[in-house]
């Protein structure tokens, strides 16, 4: 995947995390079925997207998209009306979970290449 396509997808990644999260905090203080069924649309998309940056980057470009994207959680959850901590936990625990995924990924597949040399003889 070219550098662009990724740049794109990080970008994606960013608007439907900013969506969610703005529909999220407003059902939140105001429910209305819009509103759910809006987050969990939103939620969804950055679900599969975030999947598919997975599988087509390196570490160190998933982890920089992830710290981004941790920030502006932080920002999201702290304008909601959360207290600082409580945004800054929310964000460690994405990381967190984030990284913990990607190297789950990581050693699945790595484990899964394995070359038979006698069959290639």
């Amino acid at each position: 995947m070219g550098a662009y396509r990724k740049f794109i997808l990080v970008f994606l990644l960013v608007i439907f995390l900013a969506a969610s999260a703005y529909y999220v905090s407003s059902a939140i203080k105001n429910p209305n079925i819009f509103k759910i069924i809006m987050s969990v649309l939103f939620l969804f998309l950055f679900a599969i997207l975030n999947s598919v940056l997975f599988a087509a980057s390196i570490f160190y470009f998933a982890l920089i998209a992830h710290l981004i994207i941790a920030t502006l959680l932080f920002g999201v959850f702290y304008i909601a009306g959360l207290n600082i901590i409580m945004a800054f936990i929310i964000a460690a625990i994405y990381v967190k979970l984030q990284m913990f995924g990607y190297f789950r990924v990581f050693y699945f597949e790595k484990d899964r290449l394995t070359i038979k040399w006698a069959s290639v003889f």
